[in-house]
């Protein structure tokens, strides 16, 4: 059987991919090896990233009833000042990753995305029209084709290895304990509450996730556990590890699961080999600080959902699908870079007290403090548009195709970035700038309130969609181009030239191919 798309993974990533691809147009097929969801998936925080992508496509509003708002960030446990950040940002929210994956199901299903489960991929081979995967089911080994194949898979993706892309990196000492444990409210102590650093070299964390029950994770680093990931994880070893963190064991505890984690530190040598892609923990792996685990992939899936997409549909400019991972590659290292620092800051305590010292002195400058909460919060990662650039934002920087600044001039600060959640006033009445991304497709953005001269989009008008609001003072912009996974490609400021829209038509063919009846001429004279 051939399909357009196969994703394997039915996590929150491949999951999010296939529902970007079906957005497009591109039904793909979903595989996964366990015959369920686990219930006891171990993600709880979504940062703020992650927040306003599930925002850009109409996917927050449900979740919100059934999720806490977090208004905190930090840095291994250091606390930042964000209030530069949340004007225009959304705060971080507790939302377990069972809850989300489910919502994610749904909304994909819906699309009309099909997920097979307890389908194992045992065999990979690739030519250059197509991907063929052996896949194990409990009726015997299949073999199914696709256009292009993503892997999705987790940590231990069946897709990187088959593919044969190393995973550089290391499987650090670490003692880790995950579980939810019922308590009551009278014997639950202040210490055993929110998320802590702890002198002894770890970090804590007990968050509410019902009524008297508990999500606890213990995290010692530089620390051999001495067990198997597999391994039965005992009350009494739980109560161990938190007495050695916090001061005090729990009292009157009863525990529903527990588990163990470990803490690998990876990332694929490359994102793409042919038509097979990665996504998500396959990519890159670290330990999951400010929820940027899950941000990386989120935005890795919809940074590849729409390319793939445009392939597929035959519009795509030449080279669209190498700026994957011309500009996911450099995110998902800094990523790996910027966690490892936090581990530093963690333990061992000896040389991690004067570093945390020290970085309660850095965070009185502005500047520091705020990049620090970009890092954590996922907000930092900016593509500039520039051929062959080399952007030095340190927060996950990637190079792309298109215009929208000279080469030599300072880009401006929203270039590259996603555009931030901002009230615009619309002929329609108000609506929020995510609103503008629901459907999938790019967005012009006319911010003069239709006293520039409108641009001639037409061409492109199956693809980018225009909108015309008034002026923004939050923004400052003229107009703004943005790619379907929000950030910005092209911007204008007014000041470039008589019309504000220098520029665009060549980021427009940059980004989105040849306007489309320059596409059916060149179909003619074929």
């Amino acid at each position: 059987m051939s399909h357009s798309v196969i994703v394997v993974g039915a996590g929150p990533i491949g999951l999010l991919l296939a529902g970007e691809l079906a957005l497009a147009g591109v039904q793909p097929v979903v595989l996964d090896r366990l015959a369920e969801p686990d219930p006891h998936a171990p993600g709880m925080a979504i940062n703020s990233a992650t927040v306003e992508l599930l925002d850009q496509r109409g996917l927050l509003d449900a979740l919100v009833g059934s999720t806490i708002e977090l208004p905190l960030s930090h840095f291994s446990n250091i606390f930042l000042d964000q209030s530069s950040l949340f004007g225009p940002h959304r705060h971080s929210r507790v939302a377990p990753q069972s809850l989300l994956e489910q919502h994610l199901a749904r909304w994909a299903g819906g699309l009309g995305v099909t997920v097979r489960r307890g389908a194992e991929v045992v065999g990979l081979a690739q030519d250059e029209d197509s991907v063929t995967l052996d896949v194990r089911t409990a009726d015997g080994t299949e073999q199914l084709t696709a256009q292009y194949v993503v892997g999705a898979d987790g940590v231990g993706s069946a897709i990187r290895q088959l593919a044969g892309i190393p995973f550089t990196g290391t499987d650090k000492p670490f003692y880790g304990l995950i579980g939810d444990v019922r308590i009551a409210s009278a014997d639950f102590h202040g210490e055993h509450f929110g998320a802590k650093y702890s002198p002894v070299g770890g970090l804590f964390t007990g968050t509410p996730i019902g009524p008297d029950l508990w999500r606890i994770v213990t995290s010692e680093f530089d620390l051999e556990s001495g067990h198997a990931l597999s391994d039965e994880v005992t009350l009494d070893e739980l109560n161990t590890r938190v007495e050695r963190l916090t001061g005090s064991p729990f009292t009157n505890a009863e525990v529903l699961w527990l588990g163990r984690t470990d803490n690998p530190s990876r990332l694929a040598d490359r994102y793409r080999e042919g038509r097979v892609f990665l996504a998500g923990d396959a990519a890159h792996v670290f330990f999951p600080f400010n929820g940027q685990r899950l941000s990386s992939g989120f935005q890795d899936a919809l940074n590849l959902g729409w390319k793939l997409a445009a392939t597929i549909g035959g519009w795509a400019p030449a080279g669209l699908l190498d700026t994957y991972e011309a500009e996911r590659l450099p995110a998902g290292r800094f990523a790996v870079e910027n966690v490892a620092a936090q581990e530093a800051l963690a333990s061992p305590p000896e040389s991690a007290a004067p570093l945390r010292a020290l970085f309660g002195h850095l965070l009185k400058f502005e500047p520091v403090n705020r990049f620090l909460a970009e890092t954590a919060q996922g907000l930092g990662v900016r593509y500039l548009p520039q051929v062959g650039a080399d952007a030095e934002t340190g927060a996950g920087t990637g190079t792309g195709t298109g215009t929208g600044t000279s080469e030599a001039a300072a880009p401006h600060p929203l270039l590259g970035l996603r555009l931030p959640p901002v009230r615009l006033e619309t002929a329609a009445g108000e609506t929020e700038s995510a609103a503008l991304l629901r459907g999938g497709h790019g967005v012009l953005l006319d911010l003069s309130g239709g006293k520039n001269p409108a641009p001639d989009v037409a061409g492109w008008a199956d693809r980018v969609d225009l909108v015309v609001a008034e002026p923004s003072a939050a923004l400052g912009l003229a107009a703004a181009l943005l790619r379907p996974d929000g950030h910005v490609a092209w911007l204008s400021t007014g000041d470039g030239g008589e019309s504000g829209f220098d520029g665009l038509a060549e980021s427009l063919t940059a980004w989105f191919g040849e306007p489309a009846e320059a596409a059916d001429a060149e179909t003619a004279e074929g």
